[in-house]
């Protein structure tokens, strides 16, 4: 057996993280016993986003950005089919946001484009944070008016590809994030 070149592995790379392959929300806040409203809001070029926002008695909020390849819900490496040699185990954010209410936060976990239910966009490319930042936008306008409160109420939880994207979004839109919260 031979050896792929070193162009093919750097090519099959590069395909593996300009798409991704969506997978299903297979679980719910209510399952965590969480009250829960489904949400469709724009992302900051209009790309509808679809979510999950956990409401609680307060005026703070987390935003949750996930990462690639997973959805709001979380990963279904447990099941065969998206079963890969990273991830062939369930990743589940639902316990997370379980917490995060118990803590008094209203969360925001919403599905980053291409990803979940989203909506699609550039052509089904990822691109690990440069395009995906107009979510971030999106879901920290979306939150703010929903709850009527100023970035020093909001937090964010971004992991993976939401990290990247928040970064990229706080570096091209620094008004976007005047006085977010910092926790002390």
């Amino acid at each position: 057996m031979s050896m792929p070149s070193p162009e093919t592995i750097a090519s099959t790379l590069a395909q593996g993280f300009a798409s991704t392959r969506r997978v299903p929300v297979l679980r719910r806040p209510d399952e965590y016993g969480l009250a829960h409203e489904d949400i469709t809001f724009p992302s900051q070029d209009g790309t509808p986003l679809e979510g999950w926002f956990i409401p609680a008695d307060s005026d703070k909020l987390v935003i949750a950005n996930h990462p690639m390849p997973c959805n709001r819900y979380g990963y279904p490496g447990h099941l065969a089919q998206y079963a890969t040699p990273f991830a062939d185990f369930e990743i589940n954010f639902l316990p997370d946001y379980r917490h995060l209410h118990d803590a008094g936060f209203n969360v925001l976990a919403h599905d980053l484009r291409n990803h979940g239910r989203s909506g699609a966009a550039n052509g089904g490319l990822v691109g690990i944070g440069l395009l995906e930042y107009r979510d971030v936008i999106g879901s920290i306008r979306y939150g703010r008016d929903r709850l009527g409160i100023d970035n020093s109420r909001i937090a964010l939880l971004s992991r993976c590809l939401g990290a990247n994207s928040t970064i990229v979004a706080l570096s091209r839109h620094p008004e976007e994030f005047q006085d977010c919260w910092r926790p002390s």
